[in-house]
């Protein structure tokens, strides 16, 4: 059996594919949105719902 790898090894190792990069890179704007959404507080995003 193969030795585990840790997560930043092979994160590593995807990083220096060009398509990899090139689609976690493409993929900026989501991961923006992702961490404002989830660090915005839940109440606040149920006063959104109910204003809109």
């Amino acid at each position: 059996m193969k030795p585990l790898l840790s997560a930043n090894v092979v994160i590593a190792k995807w990083r220096c594919d060009p398509a990899f990069t090139a689609a976690y890179d493409a993929l900026e704007e989501e991961f923006a949105l992702a961490v404002q959404t989830i660090s915005t507080e839940p109440s606040r995003l149920l006063n959104e719902d109910i204003e809109q």
